[in-house]
């Protein structure tokens, strides 16, 4: 992320690239000679303005590469947990059916057991 200055300082090249020669340096070598030096400094800076493009966005492709493999592993971590739930769903599924064969296996026995001493009573008194 850009701080402020970073921005200010950008603004000021580039207004600098843009702008009249800015940069003489007052010598006697010939009429072009400022200006030669001035597209030169222009072409400095916009060499460092290249240079610094390009080191964020190797910052920014490192950062996409970190990114990418931390998805990954987190993908394939959530697949693990995926199939470990689905395993857990089925057992437990497995486990209802057999509380309700239980609890019906129980009833029968308690019914059984009250119909034979019933049986048992009908037969003493009854008989």
């Amino acid at each position: 992320q850009p701080t402020m200055a970073d921005l200010r300082s950008r603004k000021a090249q580039r207004s600098e690239l843009l702008g009249t020669s800015a940069a003489t340096t007052g010598s006697a070598d010939g009429p072009g000679t400022d200006e030669a030096l001035a597209a030169t400094d222009n072409m400095r800076a916009a060499g460092r303005m290249l240079a610094d493009t390009v080191a964020a966005s190797a910052a920014g492709l490192d950062t996409l590469v970190k990114s990418s493999a931390t998805i990954k592993s987190t993908r394939s971590t959530l697949q693990e947990h995926g199939s470990e739930v689905a395993t857990g769903s089925s057992l437990l599924a497995g486990m209802k059916r057999q509380e309700l064969y239980d609890k019906a296996l129980v009833f029968s026995a308690v019914a059984f057991f009250l119909l034979v001493c019933a049986w048992i009573i009908y037969a003493r008194l009854f008989r």
